[in-house]
């Protein structure tokens, strides 16, 4: 009996990008809620102003998941997935609508 060894790939070099892209959103989002909450804080926030920056993280993924996922499901998902990345970029860019209406 012969054994073969595995074959090792790489990563090609595009999902490596991807990959690096997508931690690095990541890793900002979740730095980016303490830090709301702490400057809040310092702004002499109470507890219920506090609550509700907290929760605000949570609202517009509940309300729009379902509806986007029924999308998605009718159609092919790429245009979806392509759509939500570039806004995602957008908005960890500062180039998003809320950008603009707080220049």
């Amino acid at each position: 009996m012969s054994s073969v060894p595995p074959v090792r790939r790489a990563v090609p070099g595009w999902l490596g990008r991807i990959l690096v892209a997508l931690v690095l959103t990541q890793a900002a989002t979740f730095l980016a809620r303490p830090v709301t909450s702490y400057r809040a804080l310092a702004l002499g926030a109470d507890e219920r102003v506090i609550g509700l920056i907290t929760a605000s993280f949570a609202v517009l993924p509940l309300v729009v998941a379902v509806p986007l996922g029924r999308v998605a499901d009718r159609r092919r998902p790429v245009g979806m997935l392509a759509a939500g990345g570039g806004a995602d970029q957008d908005l960890q860019a500062g180039d998003g609508p809320a950008a603009a209406a707080a220049a």
